[in-house]
């Protein structure tokens, strides 16, 4: 998968050290097994996760949110469609 798709995550480089966050466990998370991937032609604006009290026992993974932007005309057109 990773050959022709891209981590948001490293693309970004949004941990304190510079390397992409740990999502598992809630509590205390100490491994990265969430990922979102993203094919070429679309840009990652930004990338986080919730730092509140539900988001750490919602679930034993803290969400990851990712905010992207199609590129290109065909995706605008499409975009405008669904306006």
């Amino acid at each position: 998968m990773q050959t022709r798709l891209v981590d948001a995550q490293s693309q970004l480089k949004m941990g304190l050290d510079k390397r992409p966050m740990n999502t598992f466990c809630s509590r205390y998370p100490v491994a990265r097994i969430d990922h979102v991937y993203h094919s070429l032609g679309v840009e990652v604006l930004d990338c986080g996760m919730p730092a509140n009290e539900l988001a750490q026992v919602a679930s034993d993974h803290l969400p990851l949110v990712v905010t992207l932007r199609l590129q290109g005309e065909d995706h605008r057109e499409h975009l405008q469609k669904m306006s």
